[in-house]
C-alpha cells in the first residue's frame, strides 16, 4: 500500500508521529533535531501494537487547490501577474 503524497500536508493537520519502538523514535528526532527543526513531544509516540492503523488519504489533501494543467497557464500567470506590478508602479 502506497500512502505516500503528491504534495505537502501543513504542519497544522499533523496530529502524531508513530513508531514502533523508542529506539528509532530517538535516532529520527535526533536527526531532525540536528537539522535545526524540532518535533513537539506531544505528537511522539510509541507503538508495539501489531495493528494497521488505516486512514483516508483524501483528507489529508487540500481542498479547493488551484489546479494549473499546462506550462503555458502557469507561464501565463507569472507574465499577468508582472504586467500589474508594473502598472501599479509606474
Amino acid at each position: 500500500m502506497d500512502l505516500s503524497l503528491n504534495g505537502i500536508i501543513p504542519i497544522s493537520r499533523i496530529k502524531k508521529c508513530g513508531f514502533n519502538d523508542k529506539d528509532q523514535m530517538v535516532v529520527t528526532i535526533g536527526n531532525i533535531e540536528i537539522s535545526t527543526a524540532f518535533v513537539p513531544e506531544k505528537w511522539l509516540e510509541v507503538d508495539t501494537s501489531p495493528q494497521i492503523k488505516k486512514f483516508d488519504i483524501e483528507k489529508l489533501k487540500p481542498k479547493n487547490r488551484l489546479q494549473l494543467s499546462t506550462i503555458k497557464e502557469i507561464n501565463f500567470l507569472i507574465i499577468y501577474g508582472w504586467i500589474i506590478v508594473l502598472r501599479t508602479f509606474s
